[in-house]
């Protein structure tokens, strides 16, 4: 008998939430997702806004800037995964994305401002979760053989004394 294998709608709900809730454990990502993706990344829109003295066309402009490379960089790690659904909800996204991006091109000031927040916020709860299980943010590695990788060879020792 043929064995029936989970329907891809079935596996995405599980599958973001896990990638929403994996990373909250992990000071490195937190440390990645403040200081690089917020702070860094959008040092523009800071300077945007002090310089225009709170201007919403130019900050949102400023944002739209800000949050596309975002959306792209989690693309980028969506595209790389193995399971076609995941690459296909990266797809959709990029399409929301991109009808956000001309809304905020297409629109008057303060609704410009508005999609331009929207699109920042939907942007860095995109990249969260497109990077939400990438083993460079988990922070702990296991170095003892009850939990380590067997693969990898053993930590050596600092103290040469105990060889001789």
């Amino acid at each position: 008998m043929e064995t029936q294998h989970p329907k891809s709608m079935q596996l995405i709900l599980p599958e973001l939430r896990r990638r929403l809730v994996t990373p909250c454990g992990y000071l490195t990502f937190y440390l990645h997702l403040i200081g690089g993706v917020v702070l860094f990344g959008g040092a523009g829109v800071y300077y945007t806004i002090w310089k225009s003295h709170g201007a919403s066309a130019d900050i949102s402009i400023a944002l739209l800037g800000y949050f596309t490379p975002l959306v792209g960089a989690a693309l980028l790690e969506f595209d790389m995964e193995e399971e076609p659904y995941l690459r296909s909800f990266g797809i959709f996204a990029f399409i929301i994305f991109i009808v956000i991006a001309i809304l905020v091109v297409t629109t008057e000031c303060h609704l410009q401002l508005g999609f331009s927040c929207l699109g920042t916020f939907m942007g860095i709860a995109f990249w969260w979760v497109a990077h939400g299980l990438n083993t460079r943010f988990q922070d702990v590695k296991a170095q003892n053989a009850l939990g380590g990788d067997t693969s990898v060879e053993l930590p050596k020792s600092s103290d040469k004394g105990w060889l001789q």
